[in-house]
């Protein structure tokens, strides 16, 4: 049966100051099960990433070569096929999933070297991918956003202005984010974070 795209999940779980993501595993296990089992995507499942080997994967398998990305060290790039991951998304897929797993603040993720990711970056990188053009590109962040606690979610007007400037110019993104700006997340050592049960659900 013909696979749906690549699932590149990106899971950070130990981290270099101690403040590691007991539920990672159990999150994990679910993310790769519904996309792999029941949606019929190739899982591509990398663990444990400095910010810098976070950028260089999503560089490689967007086939974003602009800028001037940091130089990766020999130890950080051996643990990369980086070749691979470059020739992975093809014109035969029909969409592109990207879980992004870790500790995070308003707009960026941890990598485990506690430095920060800039998501809006996914948008620059995989908005000029031509395998995925005009095809879905569906994100998705088990993160915080913050260190506030939610007692009730709050409304979002219809016409509210968007955190990402360029949202509007880049199509066929969709994120799906675990928290609100601003707010903190939950993750369970035993049954994994919130949003990722639901997605267990599913299963």
């Amino acid at each position: 049966m013909k696979s749906c795209g690549i699932a590149l999940i990106i899971s950070n779980i130990t981290f270099e100051n101690g403040n590691n993501l007991e539920g990672g595993l159990q999150d994990e296990r679910m993310v790769e099960e519904l996309f792999s089992q029941y949606l019929r995507y190739k899982v591509v499942l990398l663990r444990n990433l400095k910010c810098c080997q976070i950028d260089a994967v999503l560089r490689a398998v967007s086939g974003y070569s602009k800028g001037s990305p940091e130089v990766l060290s020999a130890e950080d790039c051996a643990s990369l096929d980086l070749k691979a991951l470059s020739e992975c998304i093809t014109q035969d897929h029909d969409s592109f999933v990207c879980c992004l797993m870790s500790h995070g603040d308003e707009g960026c993720i941890l990598g485990t070297d506690q430095k920060y990711f800039d998501l809006k970056n996914i948008y620059l990188y995989f908005g000029e991918c031509r395998p995925l053009d005009g095809k879905p590109k569906l994100v998705f962040i088990q993160a915080c956003q913050g260190e506030l606690i939610a007692e009730k979610a709050p409304m979002v007007e219809d016409d509210a202005p968007s955190s990402y400037e360029n949202v509007e110019t880049t199509p066929h993104f969709m994120f799906s984010y675990a928290s609100f700006n601003g707010q903190m997340s939950f993750q369970n050592e035993k049954n994994g974070s919130w949003m990722v049960r639901v997605f267990g659900k599913l299963c």
